[in-house]
């Protein structure tokens, strides 16, 4: 097994990585928004994954490896020496930083859906030296494209989620934000749509009546049980997101915007199927049909033990 230096900058997707890097039997230290050498780990979600490796973790320190105020990560030739893989989720300028401290390991460039004209051009540089993981087919249609060499998509797991007993007669909704970041996503098609029908709001927002602030992981996965429907937003310019994943997983009937972004992938997902268009949660017959279909888009793209497989592969 492998000596992973995971960076990350995405909180939740850095927690189910890290959790199949372990269980394929892999050593990880990460550099991330769940866990890192410097900062207070972030307390949403459960500590199991929490214990960084005690000699690295003083390495990192003596080294004067660190974490500047823009983001950018700054490690040792001497820390870097005891990994043989290195994965850049997203984080292109600690990549490109530390490129030539990586001579002879595996050095991948993970996507989140998050990528610029200006990103592709700088991984393109560099891309003779590392390998490209895509989460989405899409992302072709980035100006500037700079190719792939794997796709592995997001995962969930539906052991993880509640059988839906579907008590509460309401649309829900996870978004951060919501008001601030209203210019990433369709706000349109929320203002005509879905406004006006009952409906809550979770996330890190001020808390006023249909916003009901931040919940825990656990609390989440109790949510997703007990409403009727989810509306999935999608930031721009992401081809999908993991709310879309956890609705799947969840087993909750979900609503799309219709005027979509170029690049947004869901509606393939979902079969070009006009059903998610509609906003009537409370027809059964609906929410079955949808319920149909994403279970198959689920089963064909995010499953947990399928995605596994392909990190397996890779690693």
């Amino acid at each position: 097994m492998s000596n992973i230096l995971y960076v990350s900058c995405h909180s939740v997707l850095e927690w189910d990585e890290l959790k199949i890097f372990r269980e394929l039997g892999h050593k990880v230290f990460s550099c991330g928004s769940y866990i890192n050498p410097i900062l207070p780990a972030e307390s949403i979600r459960d500590p199991l994954n929490l214990v960084q490796n005690k000699d690295w973790l003083e390495l990192f320190h003596k080294t004067k490896c660190k974490l500047l105020p823009n983001g950018l990560w700054v490690f040792s030739k001497e820390f870097l020496k005891e990994f043989d893989i290195v994965i850049f989720m997203h984080s292109y300028q600690s990549l490109i930083n530390s490129i030539k401290m990586l001579g002879g390991k595996k050095v991948y460039w993970r996507s989140i859906g998050q990528s610029t004209q200006i990103i592709e051009k700088s991984i393109s540089r560099i891309k003779n030296e590392i390998q490209i993981i895509r989460y989405s087919p899409m992302e072709k249609l980035i100006n500037g494209y700079a190719g792939e060499n794997h796709i592995i998509r997001f995962y969930k797991s539906k052991s993880d989620y509640l059988k839906r007993n579907q008590e509460i007669d309401k649309i829900i909704i996870f978004y951060n934000a919501f008001l601030n970041r209203s210019n990433h996503f369709n706000i349109h098609f929320y203002n005509w749509h879905i406004k006006n029908l009952p409906h809550d709001i979770f996330g890190a927002n001020e808390v006023s009546d249909i916003f009901k602030g931040s919940t825990s992981f656990e609390k989440q996965v109790e949510l997703l049980s007990k409403y009727k429907s989810a509306y999935i937003v999608n930031t721009y310019p992401a081809q999908y997101t993991l709310s879309f994943v956890e609705s799947l997983a969840a087993e909750i009937p979900i609503i799309i915007d219709k005027d979509q972004a170029h690049m947004d992938e869901r509606i393939s997902l979902l079969e070009n199927n006009d059903i998610f268009y509609n906003f009537d949660f409370m027809n059964e017959s609906i929410l079955e049909e949808k319920i149909k279909i994403q279970n198959r888009v689920f089963e064909k793209n995010f499953d947990k033990l399928k995605i596994k497989k392909e990190w397996n592969k890779l690693l």
